[in-house]
């Protein structure tokens, strides 16, 4: 029994001798991580807006009246002038109507005309005079609605563009206010973008600056816009604000609403925000749940001396195409972790990742 006793503590003493080794080398691994410099964009301020196209001008047509279309000779894509017949409804109903109602008027003022003449001698009374203004003031009132309802079975083009798209084919009953057609300008052509409030509040109203778009369908060219106008109440659900420019239709490709592109602007030239941005890639900024939320970003910042990284508090800005703005915390000359920083912890050395050869 003894002899097993010594046997087993010989061996857990050779273990643990041979343990310890192993856990030193643990400690003394540096991990290797991605570093990236800040960005100084001293020189760069453009930032890049996702644009939606749509007409400059366009209406929803319908009849006000109720009928059945006689005539539609008009198709989606076919360009139209100002007055030009769209579409008609079988007139028959509503000529019989307004030659009924004009009937009624015609025998209105003549019952009048008789009673006034009868009243002005003191022959009839002032109430059958009243009672036959109001009979002609009434079939008045009809025959105009029988006339308007009759000029209304005509629908034409308010102004000159494209019929964008129709609704109903020729032949069909419709009701009134239906939608038609869809009547849209050929000149021009609005792009629509949501800016963040960050950037709408430092805008200078007051300068005259024309952004350029590019757009998706056509990406070699860029084509000059103009501020047409812009909303006062941002989103509820983005608290962002719509900024609408228009731009003449190009010549060199079909432009159509529903394209999209983006729309580029320099801050520099409509804001008041420094010239020099620092900028540091979206996967090198964290947080932390138990940090208040207006003080609850950081990047790992890389010493050099020590190779070891440390917890840097920054205040961050808006996302731009270079990476998320950096407004405090860190300098032009500083290396910030730049990916896996969930996987880190305070004082941990580290060392540059290196893409190994052949992967």
């Amino acid at each position: 029994m003894l002899k097993l006793t010594a046997v087993a503590s010989i061996l857990l003493f050779l273990t643990g001798c041979q343990d310890a080794p192993e856990q030193s080398n643990i400690a003394d691994i540096i991990r290797p991580v991605k570093l990236v410099s800040v960005i100084d964009s001293q020189h760069s301020t453009v930032r890049s807006f996702p644009a939606e196209v749509v007409a400059n001008q366009g209406s929803y047509l319908a009849f006000r009246v109720n009928g059945e279309l006689l005539e539609f000779p008009v198709l989606a894509g076919q360009e139209v002038q100002k007055g030009q017949l769209l579409a008609k409804l079988d007139p028959e109903d509503l000529q019989l109507q307004y030659e009924q109602r004009s009937a009624q008027y015609d025998l209105a003022v003549s019952q009048l005309d008789r009673v006034k003449s009868l009243y002005d001698r003191s022959i009839t009374s002032k109430s059958e005079y009243d009672q036959a203004l109001a009979n002609k003031q009434v079939a008045e009132s009809a025959f105009k609605i029988a006339k308007t309802n009759l000029e209304n079975s005509e629908l034409k083009a308010p102004f000159s563009g494209t019929v964008a798209k129709v609704f109903v084919k020729n032949f069909e009953n419709v009701v009134a206010k239906q939608n038609i057609l869809r009547l849209e300008t050929r000149d021009m052509m609005d792009v629509i973008i949501q800016v963040p409030e960050k950037l709408v509040a430092r805008v200078n109203k007051e300068l005259d600056y024309h952004p350029n778009v590019v757009f998706d369908g056509f990406p070699s060219k860029s084509y000059r816009l103009t501020i047409k106008e812009w909303d006062t109440q941002a989103d509820p659900s983005t608290l962002s604000y719509k900024v609408v420019f228009t731009l003449p239709i190009p010549t060199d490709f079909n432009l159509l609403a529903g394209m999209t592109g983006h729309v580029y602007i320099d801050h520099s030239k409509i804001t008041k925000l420094p010239a020099r941005k620092l900028f540091v890639p979206v996967e090198a900024v964290f947080s932390e749940q138990t940090q208040p939320k207006d003080n609850n970003s950081f990047v790992w910042l890389f010493d050099e001396h020590t190779s070891t990284i440390s917890k840097q508090p920054v205040v961050v800005g808006d996302m731009y195409d270079q990476g998320i703005e950096i407004l405090s915390g860190l300098s032009t000359t500083d290396i910030v972790v730049g990916a896996g920083v969930h996987h880190l912890t305070q004082g941990l050395k580290v060392r540059p990742w290196a893409k190994e050869r052949g992967l």
